[in-house]
């Protein structure tokens, strides 16, 4: 990779709390309130009820910025069509099998689009800004820079992923930010108003560095890049793969006033590179805590492997749960043409399948020993391809 231009400062400002507090136990903030990728129905489309305990969100949005329509949550009890769907999938994902759904992988990266067939005039101009040369970023759907007026470059590697039936929110996919890139993520961060961003990998992993250190880790922490200035004013632990950091930013607005705005940071470290998790828990839960917060800003190192999984397993899931008739293949598709190489190993894709099974047997539509054998195939699966050399 060539050598990165020198990247505008990032300030750490004085801790300005009486001193750094540890960790709220609990949580004191509240719940806030393209082509087909399925087939529609209208059946029985009274709103879902609430099925199960419901993963409250430890998020409180402000509702001065965050204007978005109200999103139905996943974790509702399925109607009948819904219960019809999900159980069609699931008996068709158990008789399909391991091997198939990988070769149906190796079919799916026949028919996207290769970097030839589509623009990526903006990636080629800025290739100082990109962590990979070979993941370019799709011109149709970047996500354009235009705060704050006047800026040098519009260019950031991100990418939107909306216009697909049943998904409601907005997503946003970028790469985890490198040095000089730190200020750009936050002028997108602020002019998209994002409500969450959630990184789903590591700073370090494996002795080697995946993203820049790009927030104030520490509770009353404050850094300053790009006019803005990110204060870190909780951090909450949930469990030991999960954390939470709620973040205020204060910049000026178009107006030329003060403004300020709430972001929440959730940080989810139980998914290896390039592979995938032996358990689909971890991504339901991360998928449940933050299921109605929009815009979402989603990144890994490359913003294309572990976040284009996840983005495509919370499509799925919400397809399902909208009583549509659900192709895989059609979802990751459909992603790709949007972000590049979403979804990018065929264990992700095989782990998409799995974690939706999970996910039906959640709403009790089959059962965890209808289920079994998938289940022992997918870990034994797994765990070989993890004492292969140079797994990661």
């Amino acid at each position: 990779m060539d050598k990165k231009a020198s990247a505008p400062p990032v300030r750490r400002l004085p801790n300005t709390s009486p001193g750094v507090q540890k960790p709220v136990a609990k949580s004191e903030m509240g719940t806030p309130p393209v082509p087909s990728v399925r087939q529609s129905s209208n059946e029985n489309s009274s709103r879902p009820k609430v099925a199960m305990p419901r993963v409250n969100s430890p998020f409180k949005t402000d509702k001065s910025d965050c204007k978005t329509p109200v999103i139905l949550p996943i974790d509702a009890v399925p109607n009948e069509r819904s219960k019809i769907v999900m159980k069609r999938f699931a008996v068709m994902t158990m008789q399909k099998g391991i091997q198939a759904i990988l070769q149906e992988y190796n079919d799916l990266k026949t028919c996207c689009s290769t970097p030839a067939q589509f623009k990526h005039d903006t990636f080629d101009k800025y290739q100082e800004k990109n962590r990979y040369k070979d993941i370019p970023c799709v011109e149709q759907t970047r996500v354009p820079l235009f705060w704050p007026p006047n800026s040098q470059s519009d260019y950031i590697h991100a990418n939107w992923v909306r216009g697909i039936p049943d998904l409601q929110k907005q997503i946003i996919c970028t790469q985890g930010p490198i040095p000089n890139t730190i200020g750009d993520f936050w002028r997108m961060i602020w002019q998209e108003k994002a409500i969450v961003i959630v990184m789903l990998c590591c700073v370090m992993e494996g002795g080697k560095k995946k993203c820049e250190q790009y927030w104030p880790e520490k509770t009353g922490e404050k850094i300053s890049c790009a006019g803005l200035e990110i204060l870190n004013e909780r951090v909450e632990t949930f469990s030991p793969d999960l954390q939470y950091t709620k973040l205020i930013i204060t910049g000026t607005g178009s107006d030329g006033g003060i403004r300020r705005h709430t972001v929440n940071h959730v940080l989810w470290n139980g998914w290896p590179d390039k592979g995938v998790p032996l358990s689909s828990t971890g991504a339901l839960r991360l998928i449940f805590r933050t299921q109605t917060l929009s815009p979402a800003v989603i990144h890994c190192s490359a913003g294309v492997g572990r976040t284009g999984t996840i983005v495509a397993l919370e499509i799925c899931m919400r397809t399902l749960n909208a009583g549509s008739e659900l192709s895989v293949y059609n979802v990751i598709k459909e992603l790709r043409s949007r972000r590049y190489l979403a979804c990018q190993t065929d264990l992700q894709y095989l782990y998409v399948h799995r974690a939706i099974l999970a996910f039906v047997t959640s709403k009790n539509i089959v059962s965890n020993e209808e289920i079994a054998k998938f289940v022992l195939d997918y870990e034994e699966l797994v765990k070989q391809r993890n004492a292969m050399p140079g797994a990661t």
